[in-house]
């Protein structure tokens, strides 16, 4: 399992590494083996699909991007070829999350990790969300995360100086993406976040090789500061990436 992930890890930026906890976290306490999961916007890295299938669920992954799709089932294949993901349920497919090609009501659990947000149009991203409520089973979860709106100044410093940002992004504020999910039929019940973003890898290498000679005691501070947003509810609000798990209603 762990040699899976290192593999499939090796080219995500450590910021996108840190980040993701969030969406593990969400689905904590869930029993993934044998469960349908649908995995809407899974882009080409398929790290979160594969940590799930690994755990026993039975994973489709769709995009709207034909290219992303095509380069990420290249990497199955190698995955496969190397005896990494021998066994997993895990496929993936094109599709556009406005207009799901499932019947209602098909998997226990459908998750869109930080991929809705880029849709350029706020109908549009609703429309997935309704999409997901509709084909999820009756007492199954959604799981949806984004990027928060309300930290900013900081998020603008990140972009500047340590994250490229290549295509439209919207950012939620917690209300916004809670009100997404409860008008869509969903029942909320449990908010995450994840405050701490660490620095993108490839830019160290090309703009700020200088970094890597920092001693790390000199962030130590800055580090603390940042994870008190993940251990006070208080204060989660404010993390930088944001999500909820919600539920489809039994009636």
């Amino acid at each position: 399992m762990v040699e899976a992930l290192e593999w499939f890890s090796r080219e995500i930026p450590a910021y996108y590494l840190q980040v993701s906890g969030v969406d593990r976290r969400l689905l904590d306490g869930i029993d993934l083996p044998g469960l349908k999961v649908l995995d809407v916007g899974c882009g080409i890295h398929l790290y979160d699909d594969v940590w799930m299938a690994l755990r026993g669920a039975d994973v489709t992954g769709i995009d709207y991007d034909v290219e992303m799709i095509r380069a990420a089932g290249e990497r199955l294949k190698e995955a496969d070829g190397r005896g990494l993901i021998d066994g997993l349920a895990i496929r993936i497919e094109t599709g556009d999350g406005r207009h799901l090609d499932f019947d209602d009501c098909t998997f226990d659990v459908v998750t869109s990790f930080s991929a809705i947000e880029h849709m350029p149009s706020g109908a549009d991203r609703l429309a997935a969300v309704r999409e997901m409520s509709r084909v999820v089973k009756r007492g199954g979860v959604v799981v949806l995360t984004g990027p928060n709106f309300l930290p900013l100044p900081v998020t603008l410093l990140s972009r500047l100086f340590f994250r490229r940002v290549k295509q439209f992004e919207h950012r939620y504020t917690p209300w916004e993406l809670k009100r997404m999910l409860t008008s869509s039929g969903l029942d909320v019940e449990r908010f995450d976040a994840e405050s701490l973003y660490t620095i993108d890898e490839r830019l160290v290498r090309t703009r700020f090789p200088w970094l890597r000679s920092v001693p790390m005691a000199f962030f130590r501070p800055l580090v603390v500061l940042l994870r008190l947003f993940n251990s006070s509810r208080r204060l989660k609000f404010l993390g930088m990436r944001i999500g909820y798990r919600a539920r489809k209603p039994l009636t």
